[in-house]
């Protein structure tokens, strides 16, 4: 997911960093380069649950609460691949659910 918003002279744009992307210095995956670093800050999200049912629609119920750490810092993406664009310095946020369920609980944005 893309977003741009116009800030003054500077875009602020936001890339949802599902894949492990790519980086112009050593190590050099985003995802190696997030974990170890220093934890920022601890929150607690408690959100709804969708559920989906075949005939009546989704239905919303009751979301357990969930732990994240928050890591952030500076990083930079390589130039394209045919040298068309310079290396982008960004700023990369990390959170992680730090007692996961089983499944997929990473949130990652670049930006």
């Amino acid at each position: 997911m893309l977003a741009a918003q116009p800030r003054g002279k500077r875009p602020d744009i936001r890339v949802r960093a599902r894949p492990d992307r790519t980086l112009a210095s050593p190590p050099d995956r985003l995802f190696q380069t997030m974990r170890p670093g220093p934890v920022a800050g601890v929150m607690v999200r408690s959100g709804s649950k969708r559920s989906r049912r075949a005939k009546s629609g989704r239905v919303t119920r009751a979301g357990r609460p969930a732990r994240l750490e928050v890591r952030y810092r500076p990083v930079t993406r390589p130039p394209t691949p045919d040298q068309t664009a310079a290396p982008v310095r960004v700023s990369a946020v990390h959170v992680r659910e730090t007692a996961p369920r089983p499944g997929p609980n990473a949130w990652r944005s670049t930006g």
